[in-house]
C-alpha cells in the first residue's frame, strides 16, 4: 500500500502515534477519556463486551462521570509491556499543563510545540521557576528526502502538532493540548514515555525556541534582539 500525504497535512504537519494495550488497560484509559469530557463522533461496542467495562460503556453510551477538578496521572502498560504515562486534564482545572504538571515529571526543562497564535492566548515562556517552558519556533527534519545530508527547516506557523520534550532528561509527550489560555478552559490529555531515544529524536527537530523575553508568538522579544539557535553539528 502507500500513503498520500494531503495538501492541508503538508501545509499544518501532525504526529499520531499507535499503541496497542491488554484488555486490562481498557477502562483505565476509557476513564481518562471520560474525565477530559471528550466527544466521541463514531462509537461502537457490543453489549457483551462493554459491560465488562464500565467505563468504556458510559463513553460509548454518552454518559458522563462526576466532573474532575484535578489532573489525573495513570500508568499505562502497552502490549509489549512497554510503560506509559497518561495524563488528563479537566475543564475544570484551569491551569497550563506544561508549566505545572510536565516539569515536574520530566525533572527538566521543556520545549513545548503546540499551534501558537495570539487568538489563543498564546503563553509567554516561563522562566522564573525551577524549570523553563518554552515554544519552539522553528522545526527541523534530518534526512529530508530520504537523503542523510539534507534536511528541511520550516516555521512553526506551518506545524500544527502537540508535543513536550524534556531538554535535560528522557521524557517525551504526545499532546492534544495547545499552549494557550484559551486551552484552560478545555479538557485534554498527554502520553509520555520515559525513552531518551524517543526524546532524543524529538529534541533534534527543535532549531529554535522561545528566548525568555519573547514578547509575541514568534518567540523574539522587541528589545533587545536575542535568539537562541541549537547547534545540530
Amino acid at each position: 500500500g502507500e500513503f498520500n500525504m494531503t495538501r492541508t497535512a503538508r501545509k499544518n504537519g501532525q504526529y499520531f502515534m499507535c499503541l496497542t494495550v491488554p484488555p486490562t488497560e481498557v477502562d483505565e484509559i476509557a476513564e481518562l477519556l471520560l474525565i477530559q469530557s471528550v466527544i466521541v463522533n463514531h462509537k461502537y461496542g457490543q453489549e457483551s463486551v462493554i459491560k465488562k467495562y464500565p467505563h468504556l460503556r458510559a463513553l460509548i453510551k454518552g454518559k458522563s462521570i462526576d466532573p474532575w477538578s484535578t489532573v489525573k496521572i495513570a500508568a499505562i502498560k502497552g502490549i509489549n509491556s512497554t510503560q506509559f504515562s497518561a495524563i488528563a486534564k479537566p475543564p475544570r482545572w484551569k491551569k497550563d499543563i506544561y508549566t505545572h504538571v510536565i516539569t515536574e515529571q520530566a525533572k527538566s526543562d521543556i520545549w513545548v510545540q503546540s499551534w501558537r497564535r495570539p487568538m489563543f492566548g498564546w503563553l509567554y515562556p516561563v522562566c522564573d521557576r525551577n524549570y523553563s517552558v518554552k515554544g519552539r519556533t522553528k522545526l527541523r527534519l534530518d534526512g529530508y528526502n530520504f537523503n542523510s545530508t539534507s534536511y528541511l527547516e520550516y516555521s512553526y506557523l506551518n506545524d500544527h502538532s502537540k508535543f513536550a520534550v524534556a531538554v535535560n532528561t528522557s521524557l517525551f509527550c504526545f499532546s492534544s493540548l495547545n499552549r494557550g489560555s484559551t486551552q484552560f478552559h478545555r479538557g485534554g490529555e498527554l502520553l509520555c514515555r520515559d525513552n531518551e531515544t524517543v526524546a532524543g529524536l524529538f529534541r533534534r527537530t527543535v532549531a529554535k525556541v522561545e528566548v525568555c523575553d519573547a514578547t509575541d508568538p514568534s518567540g523574539n522579544p522587541q528589545t533587545p534582539n536575542r535568539t537562541w539557535i541549537r547547534n545540530h553539528d
